[in-house]
């Protein structure tokens, strides 16, 4: 009984994240794009973690970033090991823990699969 309950709430939490899926938004179509929720969703039912990817639809330097992210040879194959959140405009979520080096855009940054942000990768270059 205990397995049937443990199935069918993974199947529910699947589903879930499945719907809550969203294109790359010039970041590449390609990848599986996920929203907050469902992204936390998926992330907590796969065990993956998160790489989070925050924008805004009218920024010069996130329309410079998306094409080579989505052309990057290195993100591809590195983009399955995580569960990707995209995050433009209006989307960006009003809590500090989003911001753990400041709120300016694009940013990306990564999570654990609790949806914690990870602060053992970082660029040491800062750019």
């Amino acid at each position: 009984m205990a397995r049937l309950a443990f199935a069918l709430a993974a199947i529910v939490a699947l589903q879930l994240a499945d719907a809550k899926r969203v294109g790359g938004r010039g970041f590449g179509d390609e990848f599986e794009w996920y929203d907050l929720d469902g992204g936390l969703a998926e992330a907590q039912a796969s065990g993956k973690p998160i790489m989070y990817v925050f924008h805004k639809s009218w920024c010069g330097a996130c329309k410079s970033l998306a094409p080579k992210f989505a052309d990057s040879a290195d993100i591809k194959k590195q983009a399955e090991k995580f569960v990707l959140i995209n995050l433009v405009d209006d989307e960006h979520p009003n809590d500090d823990k989003f911001s753990p080096d400041g709120s300016y855009i694009p940013r990306i940054f990564f999570g654990k699969n609790d949806g914690s942000v990870d602060h053992s990768i970082i660029n040491p270059t800062g750019s």
